[in-house]
């Protein structure tokens, strides 16, 4: 079993909204779990709507 661990901050310049950004960043997150097969999880920034 390989574990790793990557942090990755993000600037959303195109969101306006909470309901934007979780738009956007769950699209990231699916195709890099179907192309990778990883889990992600967002653990910082929940209610700051153009960062992730």
């Amino acid at each position: 079993m390989i574990i790793a661990v990557l942090k990755v901050d993000l600037y959303l310049h195109g969101a306006a909204s909470l309901k934007d950004k979780r738009t956007i960043v769950r699209g990231i997150k699916d195709r890099l779990n179907k192309k990778f097969n990883i889990s992600l999880a967002e653990i910082d920034f929940q209610d700051k709507w153009q960062r992730a």
